[in-house]
């Protein structure tokens, strides 16, 4: 896969090209056509909570990976220094657990990022009242 840096994602009828990363850090997209050959778009945004990006200046690595569920091939894969590292398709109810394992992570995030300071209270209270 070639990362292809761009400020906008062209549109479905331009030049997505099979085997290109379109990446708009600018919109925290990635959108590419599925490498499986089906010829669907995959996309998925980036956010901190749930996709991170690696660029060397020349390969991209994602993590976690890509699982295209709601793509008719189902195709599931890593994106590892710009190559495909193929995985078993996803069943439902492994998509629906990750689905929850993510909203989960990103409230936590949301949460600790909100209460900050008064965690940081909390804990001095709590460190307190112990001795």
């Amino acid at each position: 896969m070639t990362p292809k840096f761009v400020e906008f994602i062209p549109s479905e009828g331009e030049d997505l090209i099979p085997g290109v990363l379109f990446i708009s850090m600018k919109h925290n997209t990635v959108v590419h056509r599925c490498p499986c050959g089906c010829g669907e778009l995959s996309e998925f945004m980036l956010d901190p909570i749930r996709y991170r990006i690696e660029y060397d200046g020349r390969e991209v690595t994602f993590d976690p990976s890509i699982g295209n569920s709601n793509l008719q091939c189902r195709s599931h894969y890593w994106i590892r220094k710009s190559r495909i590292e193929w995985c078993a398709p996803m069943e439902d109810w492994q998509t629906k657990q990750a689905q929850k394992l993510e909203l989960s992570k990103a409230l936590e995030v949301r949460c600790a990022e909100e209460t900050n300071g008064l965690s940081k209270t909390w804990k001095r209270l709590v460190n307190w009242w112990r001795k």
